[in-house]
């Protein structure tokens, strides 16, 4: 039974979650087979940077291999009154601009073969006080598009003022949506940049994404798909995975905990995926990354039971998803071999709680028998009691459950009979 919980992908919803954007990231790498081209659009041109008066500025402000740091291309379209995005194959270039008489950077979005008509392409750059966004909409593959100019503004005299006004979001009473999300595209050129200037480092331009997320957390539908998309594919962002990795750690980790602290974890924020799923998926990696790393840290044992509390408030409330609460548990227990009694009292305790709260039997009277025969007939929570056993017998805890009130559910759990259906 053990081998259900060992360290690869979490449960199937983060499996398929990741999966599927561990898919759409492989596909802005690889160019489309030629022989697609007539199901497919090339959309290319240069991008022109202007300061904060609307004048196009010389001499170039950034080279084109810069460039493409801050680039990043969508596709968005619309089905059943909700976006599904979808990232793009996306090159930057120099080039020699006759017109403008010097060298410019120019991009070229590949819609591929496989997007689904109509749609919206959408290429944004965001990097350090520039921003700018260019929406071109395809009614239908039109092979190749050239000359559509991306226009790139400088929002802000310094990135010292750029955090000024992040931080007045952050710290202000609730604002409207647009201006959380307006913060955030401010904070993602702040991010984009390789040296930050919200503190000492980048690392610190990540934290303060985490500052602003805990705040459009609070506010209901402050945080749209595209910014849901971002933070469950932060992995992906160059400037992240050039963090080291105890600031990665810090950064996943302390998403979960904002992010699990959203006043309805079951809200969508896109066709089926909620809070829930994106907090768990923070914790996940921040978790795989620890131990990947070898990062075992007294934090870890934080992440993991704050992990397995949302996980199993949740699944009271949606019994499919109570396997990720018995996973969780499972993994506090046994991820640290000297994990100290303490923790591991804790550990079963809530997990006996909540064992109780799911099989609706009233928490410290124990078992009657028509509940024992009820839980016994009931394979989900006969899975669910037969794994109370399984994690006390991998953490080696059977000394622990033996001399505390443990003790009874421990029994029952590891003698779990045959269900008996009178006829």
């Amino acid at each position: 039974m053990s081998q259900l919980f060992d360290h690869g992908p979490r449960t199937p919803s983060i499996r398929h979650v990741l999966g599927t954007l561990a898919i759409l990231s492989s596909l802005g790498a690889t160019a489309t087979d030629a022989t697609a081209d007539e199901r497919k659009t090339l959309i290319s041109g240069a991008i022109h940077f202007y300061d904060g008066q609307g004048n196009l500025v010389r001499p170039y402000p950034w080279s084109a291999d810069a460039v493409i740091e801050g680039l990043k291309a969508r596709a968005v379209n619309s089905f059943q009154q909700s976006e599904i995005q979808r990232p793009l194959a996306l090159t930057s270039r120099e080039r020699q601009d006759e017109l403008l008489g010097m060298a410019v950077a120019e991009y070229t979005v590949d819609t591929s073969d496989t997007l689904e008509l109509p749609t919206i392409v959408r290429v944004s750059f965001a990097a350090d006080v520039w921003s700018g966004t260019l929406e071109y909409p395809l009614i239908e593959h039109l092979g190749r598009v050239d000359k559509e100019h991306l226009r790139v503004t400088r929002m802000f005299d310094s990135n010292r003022s750029q955090v000024r006004r992040i931080r007045a979001v952050i710290d202000a009473d609730p604002q409207p949506l647009d201006s959380y999300r307006d913060a955030y595209d401010w904070t993602v050129a702040l991010t984009n940049t390789p040296q930050g200037d919200a503190g000492s480092d980048n690392a610190e331009d990540f934290m303060l994404l985490v500052e602003l997320v805990a705040r459009m957390v609070e506010h209901p539908g402050a945080m749209d798909q595209r910014i849901a998309e971002d933070i469950a594919s932060i992995d992906l962002n160059r400037e992240f995975e050039a963090l080291g990795g105890i600031d990665r750690y810090r950064v996943l980790s302390e998403l979960g905990f904002v992010l699990a602290r959203a006043p309805n974890l079951d809200q969508p924020i896109y066709t089926d995926y909620t809070f829930y799923d994106l907090a768990r998926a923070s914790f996940d990696r921040a978790i795989d990354l620890a131990l990947s790393e070898g990062l075992l840290t007294r934090r870890l044992a934080s992440i993991h039971q704050e992990r397995y509390k949302m996980s199993c408030e949740y699944g009271l409330i949606d019994q499919a998803k109570f396997l990720d609460c018995i996973s969780d548990i499972y993994d506090f227990m046994t991820f640290e071999p000297d994990l100290s009694i303490l923790s591991k009292r804790v550990g079963l305790s809530d997990f006996e709680k909540y064992l109780y709260q799911v099989s609706r039997a009233p928490a410290g009277q124990g078992l009657g028998p028509a509940t024992r025969e009820r839980i016994i007939c009931d394979p989900n929570l006969n899975f669910f009691w037969s794994m109370f056993a399984e994690t006390v017998n991998a953490s080696g805890s059977q000394p622990l459950v033996r001399t505390s009130h443990l003790g009874s559910a421990y029994d029952f759990s590891s003698q779990l009979g045959q269900c008996q259906v009178e006829g």
